[in-house]
């Protein structure tokens, strides 16, 4: 296990496989339950958000656009990770520990 320290954007925990999205095409590719993981902050966000389990944002904090989505929608999100996008790949088992600001991926 690996594991990331970052900002605790909101609480909450959530355990299940990655899906990087490089930009707004990439909301078909989502599944019930995944954990989001995106560069910055984006409205859009909000459409795979509803079926994903947490976020993890490379940057960003406590008052981003995304942070307030999560914390709306009731995820785990974490931000503030450099190169979190490259890191974590399609269909990694990664846990997210929003209330620690954590990332752990379990190799």
């Amino acid at each position: 296990m690996i594991s990331y320290n970052g900002i605790a954007v909101s609480s909450g925990i959530a355990r299940s496989k990655a899906k990087v999205l490089n930009d707004v095409n990439d909301f078909a590719k989502v599944e019930v339950g995944d954990i989001i993981i995106v560069y910055k902050s984006f409205p859009g966000w909000v459409i795979p958000l509803i079926k994903a389990s947490g976020m993890i944002c490379e940057i960003g904090g406590a008052l981003s656009h995304i942070g307030i989505l999560c914390r709306e929608a009731g995820k785990p999100c974490v931000s503030g990770i450099p190169d979190v996008c490259s890191i974590i790949k399609d269909g990694d088992d990664i846990m997210i520990d929003g209330n620690k600001g954590e990332v752990y991926v379990y190799k």
